[in-house]
């Protein structure tokens, strides 16, 4: 599974895709359930003491039900509705507001905690003499339950040595400052609430960040397409104009095979109205279009002129862009033909796998020389950048005589 998948896969399962099935809904839902069943649970597990007083789970369950809630809030209603919007001074006195009753909760909580606790162990939240913590009653490794060495007379209430101990409270610690284990509370809460603040802020800037990659991509998609379009619209026109002077040629010194022209020009015309206009198409039809291209070519060339056209390997079942190739043939044979003196064009492709090699040579003339690329190459080389970005090797070899391309397109198969 590629990064790609994987990445598309996290995103619908966190919800950053939109949801748009029942199934999918269902499968966003339990995926929340159970990353905060684990965020509930988890902790619980992880302390070094065992309490056995229920209480102490009940708290931390309820406590950390409201920090989820103040989650929720910040990532589906603050930052979109007033942070999204600009009202910064809203949303941080909203923030604000959310920690103070986050504070509050968790204070009255603690608060009807430990009064139940004070109830059932009176003995335990009595004001001694001197500051103590509850694991000076549950022991030092002498043994749980039992007394440990204290220094001092046991209070008239409290078990003698060797007794059996009542259940021990919760570890808060009490003494002479009765107001810590407020403190502590309040120090919990604010940590928490902010932590849950920015894990929510954290998650929320991905969602924006991975919605924003996604629309720009639509967006450059949309931009490509507009260039591929205009890009055609410059190729085709030029490519009609040479071969319609062809067939003026023909008719002008009424050629016999001027009826053979417009056949091959009438099947070169649907391909470029109807064919070229999909993204894609079968690599046979392409050829197809560039042996009619050729064969019109040839028909007006003089007898000086060798035309040398093959194609090996098996070609079947590939697609490819229209109106690519043929701009560098009709190069060849705009900028390679002399009258005056014999000329070669050599036009070769290759077929291996999905590879597609193409090699076109010309020779140079005299009165091309300033003239071997041209709008036509310039736009050749922007298709491929844009249809075959990293799937393609254009190589164009240049000297006083000879004008080489040599092309090689790693092509898709036919869905």
């Amino acid at each position: 599974m590629t990064k790609e998948k994987i990445r598309a896969a996290l995103a619908s399962v966190l919800g950053f895709r939109p949801v748009k099935t029942v199934k999918h809904k269902l499968l966003v839902i339990s995926v929340h359930i159970l990353l905060w069943g684990l965020f509930l649970v988890l902790p619980l597990f992880i302390y070094r003491i065992r309490i056995p007083d229920p209480s102490f789970y009940y708290r931390e369950i309820i406590n950390k039900s409201f920090l989820i809630g103040l989650f929720y809030l910040n990532f589906y209603y603050l930052l979109p509705r007033l942070f999204k919007s600009r009202k910064l001074f809203t949303y941080f006195l909203s923030l604000i507001a959310a920690l103070a009753f986050l504070c509050m909760q968790q204070l009255v909580l603690e608060v009807y905690v430990l009064k139940t606790q004070a109830k059932r162990f009176p003995h335990f939240y009595r004001i001694s003499p001197r500051p103590f913590i509850a694991k000076e009653y549950w022991g030092r490794g002498e043994g749980f339950g039992r007394r440990a060495n204290m220094d001092g007379p046991l209070p008239a209430n409290m078990p003698g040595n060797g007794e059996e101990m009542p259940p021990p409270p919760p570890p808060f610690l009490h003494g002479h400052n009765p107001r810590m284990p407020y403190l502590m509370t309040l120090k919990d809460a604010l940590s928490s609430g902010i932590v849950i603040l920015l894990l929510s802020g954290f998650i929320k800037l991905a969602h924006s960040l991975f919605i924003s990659e996604k629309q720009k991509k639509i967006l450059e998609n949309e931009r490509l397409n507009a260039e591929l379009n205009f890009l055609k619209l410059q190729i085709n026109p030029h490519f009609l104009f040479n071969t319609l002077n062809s067939i003026y040629s023909q008719a002008h010194f009424k050629s016999e095979q001027t009826e053979h022209s417009i056949l091959k020009f009438s099947r070169i015309m649907r391909y470029v109205l109807y064919d070229s206009a999909a993204d894609k198409i079968p690599l046979t039809q392409d050829l197809e279009y560039i042996s009619n291209y050729i064969d019109l070519q040839q028909l007006r060339l003089s007898k000086n002129i060798a035309v040398n056209y093959m194609v090996t390997g098996p070609v079947a079942g590939l697609s490819i862009a229209p109106l690519l190739l043929i701009t560098f043939i009709e190069n060849a044979f705009k900028h390679g033909i002399s009258y005056t003196t014999p000329s070669e064009i050599k036009i070769a492709i290759a077929v291996t796998g999905n590879e597609l090699l193409l090699t076109v040579g010309n020779a140079i003339t005299q009165k091309n020389r300033d003239a071997t690329g041209g709008v036509g190459l310039i736009n050749a080389r922007r298709r491929l950048d844009v249809l075959y970005p990293g799937r393609h090797l254009l190589d164009v070899v240049e000297n006083d005589h000879l004008y080489i391309v040599n092309l090689k397109i790693e092509l898709d198969h036919e869905s």
